[in-house]
């Protein structure tokens, strides 16, 4: 079987808007390329998008941001952004199923944290 197909980095342009940027951040999530899709949520994060992301987009980005620290298998820093995450989240204004998604990433990096901290036996 031939090596996948190497992908184009990503890259916002002063065109780009806020679902393409997302969407193109779930995409690499998707295919396994955790420290480019890091790069990009940060990249997004810092990006000043026409029209403005509202609060639920941002939230979503930092999520995707997150998800991808801890799927990388970078857990110290998974946890202390999603407690960073949780604490900064306008919870009222979260869609349900965002708000379960940044609950579920914030148990799994803690039990991750937790797991690797456990004493031997």
């Amino acid at each position: 079987m031939p090596p996948p197909a190497p992908t184009a980095k990503f890259a916002l342009t002063p065109m780009s808007s806020g679902p393409e940027a997302i969407s193109a951040i779930r995409g690499l999530v998707r295919r396994g390329e955790y420290l480019t899709a890091h790069d990009a949520a940060e990249e997004a994060e810092g990006h000043e998008f026409q029209p403005a992301l509202g609060p639920v987009a941002r939230a979503e980005i930092r999520y995707l941001r997150v998800l991808a620290l801890a799927r990388s298998g970078s857990s110290r820093r998974a946890v202390a952004e999603a407690v960073g995450l949780t604490a900064s989240l306008p919870a009222d204004l979260l869609p349900p199923a965002l708000a379960e998604d940044i609950a579920a990433l914030s148990a799994r990096v803690a039990k991750e944290h937790a797991l690797q901290a456990a004493p031997p036996e």
